[in-house]
């Protein structure tokens, strides 16, 4: 992958393969362009050139509704969640499941409450207004948000840095 913003060029033929099963991580230094490379393969950012492999595949991202289609899902640093809605709420904003009028609710829940047994969450209250949880809980929020969408490729950028380490250990 190669990507230049006006004259910097930022990755200069980066590549890389993540198997099936595997934990991958990018370490280098601030402006390395670790971040950069997330967000290309993720949708955010277009390549200049280069080739993005999924599962053997060429794809061409552009967006990313493009790499949710190729089960590719990103946690960013910067949280994105709506601080005045319910953990639950954040969790489902656009996705929700839908019975004959409207939102299904109890549904969002027993999702919700499957997915933090999976993995290990029982200190967050779904109901509880998402700005109102430490910064490591919201984090933990995005992270299941993500994890919702059921992803082949699950990209976590620089995930632990406002985590506890219980949350750390759990993640």
């Amino acid at each position: 992958i190669y990507k230049s913003f006006y004259q910097n060029q930022v990755l200069k033929g980066v590549t890389f393969s993540v198997a099936k099963g595997s934990i991958l991580g990018l370490l280098g230094g601030n402006g390395a362009g670790k971040s950069t490379l997330m967000k290309i393969v993720n949708g955010i950012y277009r390549k200049d050139k280069g080739t993005i492999l999924v599962n053997g595949k060429e794809e061409e991202i552009h967006t990313a509704a493009d790499a949710r289609k190729c089960g590719i899902a990103m946690v960013y640093q910067e949280l994105s969640l709506i601080p005045t809605m319910t953990v639950v709420q954040n969790l489902f904003l656009n996705a929700e499941p839908h019975k004959r009028f409207g939102i299904d609710e109890k549904e969002c829940m027993r999702q919700t409450r499957e997915a933090f047994a999976d993995l290990g969450i029982d200190d967050i209250d779904p109901n509880a207004v998402t700005g109102e949880l430490p910064i490591g809980k919201q984090q933990l929020v995005e992270i299941v948000k993500a994890m919702l969408k059921n992803p082949h490729v699950l990209i976590l950028d620089e995930p632990t840095a406002s985590l506890t380490q219980r949350e750390i250990t759990l993640l």
